[in-house]
């Protein structure tokens, strides 16, 4: 037998299933839309990233900073050392 109370029941639980639906859609969209713009960003910003890294060249960047590249001695002087010690 249908009952106001049962009709009420049911409009409340359509009712209630059609909020949860409907937030449902909104958040994961939404949360979607946002991780998708935020990697669109995060791939631009990578993107040129990597161009401004390949366009570096090592030697301009050091003399830049005054980092100058010095004769290696350390070789010399082992080599100096060893021919001392075989040449009493």
């Amino acid at each position: 037998m249908l009952t106001i109370e049962k009709i009420a029941s049911t409009l409340a639980y359509l009712s209630g299933q059609a909020v949860v639906d409907n937030f449902v859609e909104i958040h994961s969209n939404t949360v979607r839309e946002g991780l998708e713009s935020y990697l669109d960003q995060f791939a631009t910003e990578f993107v040129t990233a990597a161009h401004s890294i390949k366009g570096v060249n090592a030697k301009d960047f050091l003399s830049q900073r005054g980092i100058t590249q010095k004769q290696r001695t350390a070789q010399k002087s082992l080599q100096e050392i060893l021919n001392l010690a075989a040449n009493p």
